[in-house]
């Protein structure tokens, strides 16, 4: 039932409105005559409504009591005078009342007023109610949420929104294009999205690569969307735009799209490289047995009496010499840089026992040091590091690097006043952390991003290929470690190894060798290459000293080795059409394990997971391409005697 409090200073009139109420099915518990019980029976009995005079005896009268009553216990109330002056009137309505009764009053006219403000009272709850949840729940997603009104001015924020553009609840009443600048990837202003969601009255995605300049200046990435607010008549009654921070996500992105890169890269570097790698190793061992025949022959020649057409001969040979050399030469870049290629395409990661980074700094600093001594002084501030587990050569070759590097970045011309700081220390974490810093003018904002990018260089054409900083970071990153740049606070840059510490491991125990034999008898080798060009070379090189046998197929050496063929030497191509060198190793194997032990894999690299694997888990030697005529010389003295 419903509950009425009559608050009236009259007690005739308070008891007439009592029983009329009663007689219209009102329940009346008592009447009150000042504010102060007013606001003291509506807290005890907790009516549905309050019928209010405005005249009361006393300090308080019924605007204040009402006022007083909204504020504490949300009930409605409606206003019963006989007075309705204007500042009366405009006080009482500041008040929101839920209506307002004239005295003297018809039993129907109380009925519909108490009714009407019930009914009032209801639908503000149940909007109240709806806003508060539709409130609480904007504040409490995730996503940041900023609504505005026709005219674009923001009104709501909620808290992650205050968060992402640093703007609190001033930004009120603020152009939404004051609180949400937003730029594309390239600092180029773009159109307002509520604007457009407005304009078009629809859903309007926020342009890729878009970024938002927060209050403090600094830029971060968003993504999202802005919508018209519409009512249930289609009216627009302003927008909202709803999005999020994802710099994070976007960072995270480029960083597997560059994996990804890097894994294509190192698919191609692995084709490009076997395929180079083989015609390399025949040109450059051929070049070298031309030179060396042709010194032979000058010598020969220039050895005893000669007529001017000797004279002649041996100087065109000399001419001819000295073609060769630079052709040889021209063959030694195209093979350094083939080997940059393969580190891509490596599958193994470049680990080795426990060794101390400061070795192999100082090491990179005495190997670069004629070179860097042009460019810059030198300084050390070498710190204690833990050791870390990695080939000694590996950091030699990223160290020596960094320091060409940063000796480029400064030029000639002033080395007394520049210095590359070589610095070792032990971060937060334990890590070993090796610092190379320079004096130079430091790395542009726009190459900052793309300095470890394959191929990616600001050289002159001619000077460089853009791999250097590459495979410095792809092999600290195969050694679980972190390669990156940034620059000083007013110029230079800084280059920053940071290493994982290694478990103390025991040194391996060294074998004592053989004795060797000054002139080891002459042997059975065989020579397995699908590239006939290979085995040309390689029976070349040994025929004189021990009979060669060479096939280009897998299968013809097994049909060999299956007819009892027994050779003291394998010289066998890692990978080959039909038949790799894996298995026919398998296969030979199985037939004589013996013979299995004399191979010497010939590779360019192995370039599969499965082919480093099974390089990684037999003893064999390997021969890497291209190799030179000194090189396959002295492993089949060392593998014969």
């Amino acid at each position: 039932m419903t509950t009425v409090l009559v608050v009236e200073d009259e007690v005739l009139i308070a008891d007439d409105i009592q029983r009329t109420l009663v007689r219209l099915g009102y329940q009346v518990p008592s009447t009150v005559l000042s504010g102060e019980s007013a606001i003291q029976a509506t807290g005890e009995l907790q009516p549905s409504l309050v019928l209010m005079d405005i005249k009361l005896r006393g300090r308080m009268d019924g605007i204040e009591a009402a006022a007083a009553i909204r504020e504490r216990f949300d009930v409605p109330v409606v206003y019963l005078t006989s007075h309705s002056d204007e500042p009366t009137l405009a006080r009482a309505m500041g008040t929101h009342p839920h209506g307002y009764l004239l005295k003297p009053f018809t039993d129907r006219e109380l009925r519909t007023s108490i009714e009407v403000a019930l009914d009032r009272h209801e639908m503000e709850t149940k909007l109240a109610q709806r806003e508060r949840w539709f409130s609480t729940t904007l504040r409490s997603i995730g996503d940041a949420v900023i609504s505005t009104d026709r005219a674009l001015s923001v009104t709501f924020m909620n808290p992650e929104a205050e968060r992402i553009t640093g703007w609190g609840q001033e930004a009120l009443g603020r152009p939404i294009t004051e609180v949400l600048r937003l730029t594309d990837d390239h600092g180029q202003p773009i159109a307002s999205p509520v604007g457009l969601a407005l304009e078009r009255s629809k859903i309007v995605d926020l342009p890729e690569n878009t970024e938002l300049t927060v209050r403090s200046g600094q830029r971060v990435a968003v993504e999202d969307s802005a919508a018209p607010i519409v009512d249930d008549r289609g009216l627009i009654l302003g927008g909202v735009v709803v999005f999020r921070d994802v710099s994070e996500k976007r960072d995270l992105e480029a960083r597997v799209a560059r994996s990804e890169r890097m894994a294509a890269l190192g698919t191609m570097a692995a084709g490009v490289a076997h395929e180079i790698n083989n015609p390399l190793t025949f040109v450059l061992a051929n070049l070298e047995a031309g030179s060396e025949g042709l010194r032979q022959a000058i010598s020969a020649l220039s050895g005893g009496p000669s007529d001017p057409l000797q004279r002649q001969v041996v100087a065109q040979l000399k001419d001819l010499e000295v073609l060769l050399t630079e052709a040889q030469g021209g063959a030694d870049r195209v093979r350094d840089v083939v080997q940059e290629l393969k580190i891509f395409g490596r599958t193994d990661r470049p680990t080795g026992a426990p060794i101390d980074p400061m070795g192999a700094a100082e090491t990179a600093i005495k190997m670069t040091a004629h070179t860097v001594a042009h460019h810059a002084r030198i300084q050390r501030a070498l710190g204690p590091t833990p050791r870390v587990k990695a080939k000694e050569g590996t950091l030699v070759q990223v160290f020596s690097n960094l320091l060409l590097n940063a000796a480029d970045a400064i030029g000639e011309g002033q080395a007394t006043q520049n210095v590359i700081t070589v610095r070792t220390s032990t971060d937060p974490r334990g890590w070993a952390s090796i610092e190379i810093e320079d004096t130079g003018p430091g790395i542009p904002a726009g190459v900052l991003p793309r300095i470890f990018d394959p191929f990616f260089t600001t050289k002159a054409v001619g000077k460089g290929l853009g791999l250097g900083l590459a495979i410095a970071h792809h092999l600290i990153t195969e050694l679980g470690g972190q390669l990156s740049a940034h620059n000083q606070p007013g110029s230079g840059a800084v280059m920053r190894v940071c290493l994982p510490p290694a478990e103390a491991v025991a040194e391996p125990q060294r074998q004592t060798p053989e004795s060797k034999s000054a002139n080891p008898a002459r042997r059975k080798v065989l020579v397995v290459d699908d590239e006939l060009a290979i085995t040309q070379v390689v029976d070349r090189l040994l025929r004189a000293q021990h009979q060669v046998t060479t096939c280009t197929r897998a299968t013809d050496a097994l049909a060999l080795l299956n007819r009892g063929e027994r050779f003291d030497l394998i010289f066998l191509d890692l990978m080959m059409p039909n038949m790799s060198g894996e298995e026919l190793y398998h296969r030979l194997s199985a037939l004589d394990p013996e013979q299995a032990q004399r191979v010497v894999f010939m590779t360019g690299g192995a370039f599969s997971h499965a082919a480093a694997n099974f390089l990684a888990q037999i003893p064999n030697r390997r021969l890497y391409k291209p190799f030179s005529i000194e090189t396959i010389r002295t492993l089949a003295r060392e593998l014969l005697e």
